[in-house]
C-alpha cells in the first residue's frame, strides 16, 4: 500500500444528511480514500509481511507432530496409499444407516493437500509445517488487500496483526488445524471475489465466489459464516440493496446445507454426544454464548496466558453471577448502537462480524472438543477478526486524539513497529510450545493443572519415550477425575505389569486400593467420611465422593451419592458415578439398574451403555448382553471400547445362541480400521476363529504378539499365546466364568 495508489471506483452511496457528522476514523464513509498506507510500498510490504510470519513462526517450522495429528496423517491409511485419493471424498452409510466419511471429519480438501503432499515428502513433518505457514501468510496478504477495498484504515497494520498474532499458533503450528489455515485462505478470496462482484465487475467473480466459497466449505465448514458477515459489511457500506441481497441467498443456501452436514457428522461420527453436551436452550444463549465470545476478545486483546486445553467452565443457570458476561455483552452493543453518530457504523459492525464468525463455537453447535473445553483457540481463527480491526482503529483513534498532527505519522509508525515485534515474539515463544508433543502437555498443565485430557496425552508421550515413573505419576493424577479414571486405573495396571511388578495388577481389590491410597497421600489425601453434612448439596456430596473414591474409600463414595442423587434425581454424572461406584463393589444388578436407566434416557451415553455391558457380561446375562452390545455398538459406530467388548463378547460368549460371529467380525474390524493395537488385534482373531477362519485368526494373533513385543510390553502376552495355541490346535476361543476371565 504505497502513498502513490490509484483510487478503486466506487458505486456512489446515498447522500448523508447535512446534520449528520462526518464519520469519525473508526467507521470511514465508503467514498473516502485508504487512510493510511502501508510502509515501503505494496511489493516490499508484503515480502516484509510473508518474512515476518515465516521468522514468528521459525519454531512451528522445525516441530513436530501432536495429538490427533495421527488420525488426521501419520497413521491415516487412505493419506498414505497411492489410490487412497478417491475414498478421501466418499461419504457412506454403516450398517445402521448412518451417513459417515472415510476420515475423522468429513473436509475432503484437507485431506487431499496431505495426500499430495505425502507423495512429495513422505511424512516429514517440516513439509507440512511450512505450507501451513505459508497458508496463513497468504491468507494475511488476501485480508490486508480486502481491508483496502473496503476503504478501512490501517489495511496494512490489520493485516500483519492477524499474521503475528499469538491467538493463531495453534492453528498455524498444529498440522492438523491445516483445516483452519486453508480454509481461511479460501474463505478470504471468496470474500474479495464477491466484493468485485458487489462493485459490478461481472458474473465471473460471482462463480469465482461460489467456487471459493464450496472450496473453503469443503476445508472446515466454519466458514459457512460467510454469507451473513457479507450483509454485515454491505450494510457497513451502505450498499445493502435488493440485488446485493439476493446474491446472498445461494451463499446463505450453501453455507446452511455444509453447516448441517457438519453438526450431523459430528454427533453421529465424532461422537459429540452425551452427558456433557447437555446444556439448555437457556444456558447456551444466555451464558455459555456470551461467555465465550468475552473469552475470546479478551485473548485477542491480552494473549496470556494461551492455552491448549483452557479450564471447562461449570454452567449452572441458577447462579446469577454466570449472567454477568451476557450483560457486558449486551451493555457494549447498546455502546456501540448509540455511539453510531459519534464513531460511525464500524463498532458495531465489527462486534457483529465477531459474533457472526464465532456463531459455530459459540456453544450453539455441539463440538468434540467441548469435551475439554468449550473454549480454543484454534475456534477463533476467523472469529478473532473483527476484534483485531476494532482494536487497531481504536488504537489509531486515541493517537489521533493525544498526538499532534506533527508527530503523530512518526508515532504512529513507531507505535505499530513495537506492536508488531511484540506480537512476532509472543507468537516465537507460542510457537515453541508445539516443537514436541511433550512440550505441549507440560505447558498445558502447568498452566491449567486440572486439564485430564492433557494428563493422559502426557502420560502416553512418556510412555513411548520410556520414561515410565513419569507415566504412571501422570495416570495417578488422571485417576482423580471420574471419567478417565478407568482407563487411567488400566494403563497405570499394565505400566507395573511392563515393569515386571504384578502385585499391583493381580492382587485383590483391596490391596490395589491401598496402594492407590498410598500414591495419592501427596495430593488431596483421604477426606473426612461426610464433610458436607446433611444438609450438603448435590454438588457437594458429589465433590465428597469423588474425592472418597480416589481415596479408595468406595462404601462411603457410595452413600454420598445416594445423598446427591436423591437431591438432584435428574442429574446423569450423579447417577453414572453411582453405578461405576455399585460395579466396583460388586453389586451387579443395582448396577445394573442404574447404567440401564441412563442409557434408554433420550440422547443416551456412550459411558453407561459400556456399564451395562461390562455389568451384564460379569452377571453372566449373556444373551441380555449381547442385545445391549448390538444397540450399542450401532448407536455409537466409532467408539472404540464399546466395539471391542461387544465384538469380543459376540465372538467368545459360552452360549451357543448368544454368539453372532459376522457382526462380531464387522465390528472387529471397525474396530482395527481405528487403529492396530494388540486389545483391536486379539479381539479381531476371536471373530475370526468364530466365523471358522482359523487361518486367519492365526496371522492376526501373531500379528499381536509381534505389536506387543514391539512397544515393549509383557501385559497380555500369556494370554494371547494361549489363544494363538487354541487356534493352532483349531478351536475358537470361548470366554471363561468372570471370575476367571482371560477376555482383554
Amino acid at each position: 500500500m504505497s502513498g502513490h495508489r490509484k483510487k478503486q471506483p466506487v458505486e456512489p452511496v446515498a447522500r448523508r444528511s447535512a446534520a449528520a457528522p462526518r464519520a469519525a476514523a473508526l467507521s470511514p464513509p465508503a467514498h473516502a480514500p485508504p487512510a493510511v498506507a502501508a510502509p515501503g510500498g505494496s511489493r516490499w510490504w508484503s515480502l516484509a509481511l510473508v518474512a515476518g510470519t515465516l521468522i514468528a513462526y521459525l519454531p512451528a517450522l522445525w516441530a513436530g507432530y501432536i495429538w490427533d495429528d495421527d488420525d488426521y496423517l501419520t497413521e491415516n491409511r487412505l493419506v498414505q496409499a497411492a489410490d487412497g485419493l478417491p475414498r478421501l471424498w466418499e461419504l457412506r452409510r454403516d450398517a445402521a444407516g448412518a451417513l459417515r466419511p472415510n476420515t475423522p471429519q468429513y473436509y475432503p480438501l484437507v485431506f487431499s493437500t496431505f495426500w499430495l503432499e505425502h507423495r512429495l515428502w513422505g511424512l516429514h513433518p517440516a513439509g507440512y509445517h511450512v505450507v501451513n505457514v505459508l497458508l496463513h501468510a497468504g491468507s494475511a496478504l488476501v485480508l490486508w488487500r480486502i481491508c483496502t477495498r473496503l476503504r478501512i484504515p490501517a489495511a496494512g497494520l490489520i493485516a500483519a496483526v492477524f499474521a503475528l498474532h499469538p491467538i493463531h499458533v495453534e492453528s498455524v503450528a498444529w498440522v492438523t488445524e491445516r483445516k483452519n489455515v486453508l480454509s481461511g485462505l479460501f474463505f478470504f478470496l471468496a470474500l474479495l471475489a464477491f466484493l468485485n462482484f458487489a462493485d459490478g465487475r461481472g458474473w465471473r467473480w460471482y462463480a469465482a465466489t461460489l467456487g471459493l466459497f464450496t472450496a473453503a466449505l469443503l476445508s472446515k465448514t466454519v466458514t459457512a459464516m460467510l454469507a451473513p458477515l457479507l450483509v454485515i459489511l454491505l450494510w457497513y457500506q451502505r450498499r445493502l440493496d435488493r440485488r446485493r441481497r439476493l446474491a446472498t441467498v445461494p451463499l446463505f443456501l450453501l453455507g446452511a446445507a455444509f453447516g448441517l452436514l457438519t453438526a450431523y457428522l459430528e454427533k453421529h461420527h465424532v461422537r459429540a454426544q452425551g452427558v456433557d453436551f447437555e446444556l439448555s436452550a437457556l444456558a447456551r444463549a444466555a451464558i455459555l454464548a456470551p461467555s465465550a465470545y468475552l473469552h475470546y476478545a479478551r485473548t485477542v486483546l491480552w494473549p496470556h496466558p494461551l492455552i491448549f486445553f483452557y479450564p471447562r467452565w461449570e454452567i449452572d443457570p441458577r447462579a446469577a453471577t454466570q449472567y454477568v458476561p451476557l450483560a457486558v455483552l449486551c451493555g457494549g452493543v447498546v455502546v456501540a448502537a448509540l455511539g453510531r453518530r459519534r464513531w460511525g457504523r464500524g463498532p458495531l459492525a465489527l462486534l457483529a462480524a465477531s459474533g457472526v464468525l464465532l456463531f459455530p463455537a459459540l456453544g450453539f453447535v455441539d463440538v468434540y472438543p467441548f469435551r475439554f473445553s468449550y473454549v480454543a483457540d484454534h475456534f477463533a481463527y476467523l472469529g478473532s477478526l473483527g476484534f483485531i480491526v476494532l482494536a487497531v482503529l481504536a488504537l489509531r483513534r486515541c493517537v489521533a486524539a493525544v498526538v499532534p498532527a506533527t508527530a503523530r505519522h512518526t508515532v504512529t509508525r513507531a507505535g505499530g513497529g513495537a506492536l508488531l515485534v511484540t506480537l512476532a515474539a509472543l507468537t516465537f515463544q507460542q510457537s515453541r510450545t508445539y516443537e514436541h508433543a511433550i512440550t505441549l502437555w507440560e505447558t498445558t498443565l502447568a498452566r491449567n493443572p486440572r486439564a485430564w485430557g492433557a494428563l493422559l496425552n502426557l502420560a502416553q508421550e512418556y510412555e513411548r519415550v520410556q520414561r515410565f515413573a513419569d507415566a504412571e505419576e501422570m495416570y495417578r493424577r488422571a485417576q482423580a477425575y471420574p471419567l478417565v479414571a478407568p482407563l487411567a486405573t488400566a494403563r497405570r495396571t499394565a505400566l507395573r505389569l511392563r515393569a515386571g511388578d504384578t502385585s499391583g495388577a493381580l492382587a485383590p481389590l483391596e490391596s490395589y486400593v491401598a496402594e492407590a491410597r498410598a500414591a495419592l497421600a501427596a495430593g488431596t489425601g483421604p477426606p473426612e467420611a461426610h464433610p458436607a453434612g446433611p444438609g450438603g448439596s448435590g454438588a457437594t456430596w458429589f465433590a465428597t465422593a469423588e474425592r472418597q473414591v480416589r481415596a479408595g474409600q468406595l462404601d462411603q463414595a457410595l452413600r454420598s451419592l445416594d445423598w446427591a442423587v436423591q437431591r438432584e434425581p435428574a442429574n446423569r454424572e450423579y447417577r453414572l458415578l453411582r453405578a461405576q461406584v455399585q460395579a466396583r463393589l460388586g453389586q451387579l444388578d443395582a448396577a445394573i439398574a442404574g447404567f440401564r436407566a441412563l442409557a434408554e434416557e433420550p440422547g443416551g451415553d456412550p459411558r453407561a451403555a459400556l456399564g451395562l455391558l461390562a455389568a451384564l457380561t460379569n452377571a453372566r446375562r449373556y444373551v441380555e448382553a449381547a442385545a445391549v452390545g448390538r444397540r450399542a455398538a450401532a448407536a455409537w459406530p466409532g467408539d472404540p471400547a464399546i466395539l471391542q467388548r461387544a465384538a469380543w463378547l459376540l465372538a467368545t460368549a459360552p452360549d451357543d445362541g448368544v454368539r453372532d460371529g459376522a457382526l462380531a467380525l464387522r465390528l472387529a474390524q471397525a474396530l482395527t480400521l481405528a487403529g492396530e493395537t494388540p486389545e483391536a488385534l486379539d479381539t479381531l482373531a476371536a471373530a475370526q476363529a468364530e466365523t471358522g477362519d482359523l487361518a486367519a485368526a492365526i496371522a492376526t494373533c501373531e500379528r499381536a504378539l509381534r505389536l506387543t513385543e514391539a512397544r515393549g510390553g509383557s501385559d497380555g502376552l500369556d494370554g494371547l499365546g494361549a489363544r494363538l495355541a487354541a487356534y493352532r490346535n483349531g478351536r475358537a476361543w470361548r470366554l471363561a466364568p468372570p471370575a476367571a476371565s482371560t477376555a482383554p
